[in-house]
């Protein structure tokens, strides 16, 4: 936690230089404290400034224009570190938005599969079918390929406060029926919680 934290840090920073060196775009020291001062500071928090600032309508314009062309050189945490650090410590790794990889991206299903079975590999334990971005023939395909691979099922929003057009419990996920998958998925998290 500690080196993710410190790369989101220095991520920062570096979309901060990035800002003044290709659009003259000046962020006092104060707005920059006010930035770090962040549980998790990142690109939706330098956008809000932006905004602030008069230089895109909302945080996603000011994303997409100033803050996702640039290209940082950290060494990110690898994935079969990250799942070995979460069983290590009695969790259950489970791979986040699929079809949206870092967040930024659109993967194939062949990509998908591919890293799907990679990371089982390394200990992978379960998949978010339900998401709030995902269409109804992605959240099929993640069903099918969780019940294939023998995977837990998880829901998630990826709701981030206001840094996000997503409220809280927008999941994807309809309906009242659970999938047995999801209900394995709540069943091994409480028996974890007791242990």
């Amino acid at each position: 936690m500690k080196e993710g934290h410190e790369g989101r840090i220095a991520k920062t920073l570096g979309r901060i230089g990035y800002l003044k060196e290709k659009y003259n775009i000046i962020i006092s020291e104060e707005e920059k404290a006010a930035i770090l001062a962040n549980r998790n500071p990142g690109k939706p928090h330098i956008g809000r400034l932006l905004v602030e600032k008069g230089y895109a309508p909302d945080i996603n314009t000011a994303i997409r224009t100033y803050l996702n062309a640039y290209k940082d050189k950290i060494k990110y945490l690898e994935p079969e570190r990250a799942i070995a650090a979460i069983l290590a410590s009695g969790g259950i790794p489970v791979l986040a938005h699929p079809f949206y990889g870092d967040g930024s991206q659109q993967l194939s299903e062949e990509e998908v599969l591919s890293r799907v079975d990679r990371m089982k590999g390394y200990g992978l334990q379960g998949l978010e079918c339900y998401y709030s971005k995902h269409t109804g023939e992605e959240t099929a395909f993640l069903l099918s390929v969780a019940e294939e691979k023998n995977l837990l099922i998880s829901v998630g929003s990826d709701y981030h406060g206001e840094n996000k057009n997503i409220r809280l419990g927008q999941t994807g996920l309809s309906g009242t029926e659970l999938h047995p998958l999801l209900i394995s998925c709540l069943e091994t998290c409480r028996e974890k919680m007791r242990e």
